[in-house]
């Protein structure tokens, strides 16, 4: 890299810093084109097509590092719209949106009164956020930031309407501890996989935004929604098996059901609240579909080079295929996904507390962008992975899932995510430390 010289012959830092951001931003924009159009015109068509759509304001970056000088947005609340190893980020942000699909497919279903498959409102909902996803970054901020409007109302209106019949709930079992840590571990598995996508959401924001604010419009955006309406969610499954009305619908299309017959007093305007329901979940299928193409750039070498769009529209394949096979079983395909993901997202968090407050000592300047694709010069992640797989040898015996009860669980209830937190800084500090040592001269 070329350096800028100060008038007594030495190098300037600032002149140097300002060179290397030069660079960085010349080579992504090279990479971009390359990207926008596709290194082989054999492959991915003429010049033309790609130059046209991002005319129109279509987003053509993938996983390419924005330049400073292009991290304009300083919609910091952007953040709080959205509500997403490459693989492990892949899988819990494929299963978080084949459930929304699945759930809006059978909204769809029942304002059809069940003309339409469920196998085609899935398809209906992913191709929807197929189109948002496409457009990229801006068009769906513009999208998010007034969607959830329609979403809110809707739901206030359904409660309005059907909340006469939740006073009725159905006789449940004391709690105890096992239930209460069980639950907190599906919760944990719930939430924690979002912190893999959410710097998705922030590349172009500029480096002196406001970190609190961030975390705050980040925080809320996820817990006041989640909180509010896993106890809402909570009361009206509640209700379902002691409401005949809402448990025959229930058993016909699921949860799509029960939103249906809880506005089914309401005539024809109720159906068109639950369309706006089943509607609501593409705030939450769109940027998850984002996040996967995104994913999907990063999963083997070579893979950023295929255009962004290549990977939404295989995402959304795949996310269609899957979805329809959850569909016929959706409770068990809930609970065993959101269970095993727990485990996972523990993983996770131990790893990048250590990573972050240890080995980095909360400096964002000890991530080098000028290597992002480098192979060579980027840490071999295999300090993580083994991270991540020895612990379940405690894990497995204190699971507690639908197909699997582990000795441990048996008496204390699911401790897997408590075990794999605990456990797996432990074994990374000094697998990092070894890597760090005699494989990388010392270096990050």
């Amino acid at each position: 890299m070329s350096v800028y010289r100060s008038t007594d012959g030495e190098s300037s830092p600032t002149s140097a810093k300002v060179d290397e951001e030069k660079n960085l931003a010349e080579s992504t924009t090279n990479t971009l084109s390359n990207v926008a159009v596709g290194e082989s015109t054999e492959i991915f068509g003429q010049l033309s097509v790609w130059q046209k759509l991002a005319n129109c304001g279509v987003e053509l970056r993938g996983v390419e590092p924005v330049p400073e000088a292009e991290r304009t947005d300083t919609r910091y609340l952007n953040v709080g719209t959205w509500l997403g190893a490459s693989m492990l980020n892949l899988l819990p942000c494929m299963g978080f949106t084949m459930i929304s699909a699945v759930v809006g497919g059978q909204c769809l279903v029942a304002v059809s009164d069940n003309s339409l498959s469920t196998n085609s409102g899935i398809a209906i909902i992913a191709i929807i956020s197929m189109v948002l996803t496409v457009a990229g970054y801006k068009i769906m901020h513009v999208f998010l930031r007034y969607a959830w409007i329609p979403s809110v109302v809707s739901i206030i209106i359904s409660v309005g309407v059907g909340g006469k019949h939740l006073k009725h709930q159905a006789t449940v079992e004391p709690l105890t501890a096992q239930t209460v840590i069980t639950f907190a571990s599906l919760i944990a598995g719930y939430m924690i996989p979002f912190a893999g996508t959410l710097g998705d959401y922030v590349v172009y924001m500029p480096p002196n935004a406001p970190r609190l604010r961030i975390f705050l419009y980040a925080w809320l955006g996820i817990c006041i929604p989640s909180v509010t309406l896993m106890t809402l969610g909570a009361a009206i499954g509640a209700t379902v098996s002691v409401t005949p009305s809402w448990s025959d619908a229930y058993n016909l299309n699921s949860i799509g059901g029960v939103m249906s017959a809880m506005l089914e007093p309401a005539g024809g305007f109720g159906k068109f609240v639950t369309l706006i329901l089943a509607l609501s979940v593409i705030s939450n299928t769109a940027p998850s579909v984002y996040s996967l193409s995104l994913n999907f750039q990063v999963l083997a070498p070579g893979l950023y080079r295929i255009p962004r769009i290549i990977h939404v529209i295989i995402s959304t394949g795949i996310l269609i295929g899957v979805g329809i096979g959850a569909a016929e079983k959706f409770i068990n395909s809930l609970e065993s996904f959101l269970g095993v993901i727990s485990y996972w997202s523990a993983g996770f968090v131990g790893i990048q507390l250590v990573e972050w407050l240890v080995f980095r000592h909360r400096d964002p300047a000890t991530y080098d962008q000028s290597i992002w694709n480098n192979k060579s010069l980027l840490p071999s992640g295999i300090p993580a992975l083994i991270s991540l797989i020895l612990p379940f040898a405690i894990v497995v015996p204190s699971m507690d899932q639908v197909w699997y009860v582990g000795p441990i669980a048996t008496k204390t209830g699911d401790l897997g995510f408590e075990f794999a937190l605990v456990i797996t800084p432990f074994i990374y500090y000094p697998l990092r430390k070894l890597e760090m040592k005699y494989f990388r001269n010392g270096c990050l």
